[in-house]
């Protein structure tokens, strides 16, 4: 079981993932980041792990960080997905059409 500084630790980086998806609403801020993913992480604060993460596209270890399915849909729209389809694609399961 987590401890409660293991808990506030998760949901920091949580926090953190987070913002850096839900900016990747507005057009402008997808274009930079579109243009230079790593420079724009850093922006926020991800550190390399996290970097990584982003980088592979990486939902699961991303929801294991913290980051919120819901705000993960703006990074998971770069790829054409949702983040639900992107999860189910990584486990190999077939998404119903």
């Amino acid at each position: 079981m987590l401890s409660a500084p293991g808990l506030r630790n998760i949901f920091a980086r949580g926090q953190i993932i987070n913002r850096l998806c839900a900016s990747l609403r507005d057009p402008d801020a997808r274009r930079r980041f579109c243009f230079n993913e790593e420079a724009y992480c850093l922006l926020f604060g991800l550190n390399r792990e996290e970097r990584q993460a982003v980088e592979d596209r990486d939902f699961a270890t991303l929801i294991e960080m913290g980051a919120h399915v819901g705000e993960l849909d703006a990074l998971a729209a770069l790829s054409g997905l949702n983040t639900l389809e992107a999860l189910r694609l990584l486990c190999g399961l077939r998404i119903l059409e």
